[in-house]
């Protein structure tokens, strides 16, 4: 018995030996195989189309622009990025009603101040002595005149220069510096004098007197700060609870004056002394400092309590750009809740706002934006005074160009795109997606519409970029760039744009539409599809069928028949899904583009139809997975004995015959 099973043993050897050997090279050999018709799977067919990308901008093509809104620049060659540029939204001129009626000459803005429900207070200085052309108005946007003060209300009004209104003891005053009157009074809605400080007519340095008051402005502390232009060199603070109407003085005395800076009556611009104030502002805090402009040192101070400047954009007693730190006869300073300070550069033509470290954060040229019309080139801007409106544009006091503005961002505006072809003329084109780079800081936005072809306007939702729908082909694609500025301070930046795009690749003409398949047969299912311009439609039969009717004609897949034209694109899985031998996209799974089928019917040609180059899976990858696991089976069948048995050193004559018979196998 043991002699028999040793002799089985070496049979099974006799077999499964050989295939140990053999079935390391096959699972090699399959891996191989594997991996090349793994790489020839995943690669493109033949004919595919790769998505491309359209580059606009910074990094690309230049923009091509077809239509700019006024308000959106593009930066330079290089630099291509677009951004919202300053505009003069708003303006009071000449033609304004507020001016009706008087001599062009006579507009010399020089204080404007926004209130509430869309009014304005504005002052225009008188343009010579006897002429009625000063006033202090309240006026609506379109400026209508709501409210005024005029020589013929007060016979004295001289040259006023600016007006600050505030509400005090429950009434609403208006607080005016009149230069030539050398006082600074205030007025109420019945225009009744309720206070003033200095005598008309008298002007001095002492007590109840002012020898230029140039500006004024009421503080929360109950006091007026009054900016003593020319002999004066000085700003005072003035208690307000010391005036007594027909008291000696007004009923002020020394005391009342409760701060100063500068030396009276002596011009200078060292620490503590003056040449030209102007426009002094008392800043919020307990610490209770002042914003002082000298015009003629050329420099904005923040001064102490104690005389002592904390606080300096300018050089003193030099003139300059403000990219150079510098000003030229500033006129108007005024500290933001930001913490920066927005100046009227009157010298430059510029309004410019820094901030604490003395860097440039906002810098508008008025010469460059939006001058008057038959502005010459003597002509030259003169900011007066600038402070925000509640949108976020700055309001302008401009008495070089004789006018009121509001400068300042637009709210929104756009770049809108030529049609573009990609480069490829009038083949048709799957628009993939559209997106942009760039910045959009808090407050500001970017919108981005297309249109294909010449369709309808479609605004997209995502922020940079977003994919397009399957609708979205066609020969052209344009687009259009909004900016948006909630604040009208701060611009978006949008550097370049992109669009994601590939050819739409269309079969052979398809012929005309055959008719339906007769009698079905045994076989694979085969899609039969009709023409564009054909009556057929398309259905799945099994086999062959041959089409009812007469004339030459065009199928896809086969059959039998008459022999039909070059077929066009199947484009699906099941009939419903398939595209009918038009250039219209259909959604599906594409396949491949079918031969043309033999049928006979009637109609016309149609025009080819639409591949959409989505990928399929890849017959090639299939095969692969189908080799390594028929390697895996015969490694697995191959598996015997770890080594060769032991066999007797002599055979048992009842297995001889055996024996003999497994010869031939070893």
């Amino acid at each position: 018995m043991t002699s028999r099973r040793a002799m089985v043993r070496r049979r099974c050897w006799a077999v499964s030996g050989p295939l140990r050997i053999l079935a390391p090279l096959a699972v090699l050999l399959a891996t191989t195989v594997a991996a090349f018709t793994a790489l020839a799977g995943l690669a493109p067919a033949a004919g595919a189309v790769a998505t491309s990308v359209w580059w606009e901008g910074t990094g690309g093509r230049p923009f091509t622009i077809l239509d700019l809104d006024h308000g959106v620049t593009v930066a330079g060659e290089s630099d291509q990025s677009v951004r919202l540029g300053p505009i003069v939204s708003w303006a009071l001129d000449a033609s304004s009603p507020i001016y009706r009626g008087m001599d062009p000459l006579a507009v010399d803005p020089r204080c404007i101040r926004p209130l509430g429900g869309g009014k304005l207070l504005l002052v225009n200085r008188r343009l010579g002595v006897g002429d009625a052309s000063a006033f202090i108005a309240v006026v609506d946007e379109d400026g209508n005149e709501e409210w005024s003060y005029r020589v013929s209300d007060d016979p004295q009004l001289g040259k006023p220069f600016c007006a600050d209104r505030f509400v005090r003891d429950g009434r609403e005053l208006t607080l005016i510096a009149d230069r030539d009157a050398a006082r600074v009074f205030a007025v109420d809605e019945e225009k009744r004098i309720v206070w003033q400080y200095g005598v008309v007519g008298d002007p001095g340095l002492g007590v109840d007197r002012l020898s230029d008051p140039y500006w004024a402005s009421y503080t929360p502390d109950d006091t007026v700060l009054i900016a003593d232009n020319l002999g004066g060199h000085r700003v005072i603070e003035v208690r307000w609870a010391d005036y007594r109407a027909g008291a000696p003085q007004h009923g002020f005395t020394a005391d009342s004056i409760v701060w100063q800076y500068g030396t009276p009556g002596v011009p200078g611009s060292a620490p503590g002394q003056l040449l030209k104030p102007r426009s002094p502002q008392r800043l919020p805090g307990e610490a209770r400092h002042t914003l002082i402009t000298d015009a003629d040192a050329h420099a904005v101070y923040e001064v102490d309590r104690a005389g002592r400047i904390v606080w300096r954009f300018g050089v003193v007693g030099h003139a300059g750009r403000p990219s150079a730190g510098r000003l030229q006869d500033p006129t108007y300073a005024e500290r933001l809740s930001d913490g920066t300070t927005l100046i009227a550069d009157t010298g430059n033509g510029l309004v410019v706002r820094v901030n604490a470290s003395g860097e440039v954060v906002t810098s508008y040229d008025l010469a460059a934006i939006d001058p008057p019309e038959g502005t010459s080139a003597t002509d030259a801007p003169e900011p007066r005074m600038v402070t925000p409106a509640p949108d976020g544009t700055l309001l302008v006091a401009d008495s070089g160009y004789a006018r009121f503005v509001a400068v300042g961002l637009p709210a929104q505006a756009s770049l809108t795109s030529r049609p573009l072809d990609m480069g490829r003329g009038d083949e048709k084109k799957r628009f993939l997606s559209l997106g942009w780079t760039g910045e959009a800081p808090v407050g500001t936005g970017v919108v981005l519409s297309y249109r294909v072809d010449d369709g309808a306007w479609t605004a997209l939702a995502g922020s940079a970029g977003t994919a397009l729908p399957a609708s979205a082909v066609g020969k052209r694609l344009q687009y259009r760039v909004t900016l948006v500025a909630d604040r009208r301070t701060t611009s978006p930046r949008v550097d370049a744009v992109q669009i994601g795009w590939r050819r739409v690749v269309t079969g052979r003409a398809g012929g005309g539409g055959g008719g339906s398949p007769a009698t079905p047969a045994t076989g694979p299912g085969v899609a039969y599809m009709g023409g564009a311009a054909g009556s057929s439609t398309a259905t799945v039969a099994t086999g062959g069928g041959q089409g009812s009717g007469g004339g030459s004609g065009g199928g896809f897949g086969s059959g039998s028949g008459g022999s039909g034209g070059a077929g066009g694109s199947l484009v699906g899985t099941t009939a419903e899904e398939a595209a009918d031998g038009s250039s219209s996209v259909i959604t599906g799974v594409p396949v491949r583009v079918a031969s043309g089928g033999e049928g006979a019917g009637q109609g016309s040609g149609g025009g080819g139809g639409v591949v959409d180059e989505t990928p399929t899976t890849s017959p090639w990858l299939v095969f692969a997975v189908a080799a390594v696991a028929v390697a895996l089976v015969w490694l697995v069948a191959a598996r015997g004995p770890r080594r060769r048995p032991d066999l007797p050193r002599e055979v048992p004559a009842t297995v001889t015959k055996d024996v003999r018979l497994l010869k031939g196998v070893r």
